[in-house]
């Protein structure tokens, strides 16, 4: 199952992206968040794992001082080279933008179910893809994911499996 946030200020535009993600026909697990300040706290207090993140450009529009998605898509391409970041969003201003935090999607509003569904399923065929080049690893409650090609070797001592990755952390 896909983990997916929307991170939206606009209680409409939140809604309306929610429901056409239910009806995309891809299994999901989706979580709404109403800021950036939010999403990221969750994200780097290790609350929250995704794999798929919807971004409102303009978050906190009331608010000058908030954050906004792009820099939210920012700093969670800092922390997860692999996450699958689509703005969803009134302008057409920062396709730019977009490609530096290397977005898959650039949708504007107001979205259409089709553009939704055609979406999905590229992201879901691409996140498919990451999976099975990757190895989910649980270690006292916290689950994290080894790239295959980041593991050097794998050795056993104890009943203990310890993975050696190629930066030296194990």
């Amino acid at each position: 199952m896909i983990r997916a946030a929307i991170c939206d200020d606009n209680e409409f535009d939140l809604s309306r992206l929610h429901g056409a993600l239910e009806n995309c026909g891809t299994p999901l697990k989706i979580t709404v968040y109403d800021s950036g300040e939010t999403l990221l706290w969750d994200v780097e207090t290790e609350r929250a794992h995704f794999d798929l993140y919807l971004l409102d450009i303009y978050l906190d529009g009331s608010n000058p001082a908030g954050i906004s998605g792009m820099e939210v898509a920012r700093r969670i391409r800092a922390m997860d080279e692999r996450a699958v970041l689509i703005f969803v969003t009134v302008s057409q201003d920062f396709y730019r933008e977009a490609f530096d935090v290397y977005a898959l999607y650039y949708l504007v509003k107001p979205v259409e179910q089709e553009a939704v569904n055609a979406l999905i399923k590229r992201a879901a065929a691409g996140l498919q893809q990451q999976r099975e080049l990757s190895l989910p690893v649980t270690y006292r409650g916290r689950t994290c994911v080894l790239r295959y090609e980041n593991i050097e070797y794998i050795s056993s001592s104890n009943h203990t499996i310890c993975f050696h990755l190629q930066d030296g952390e194990e």
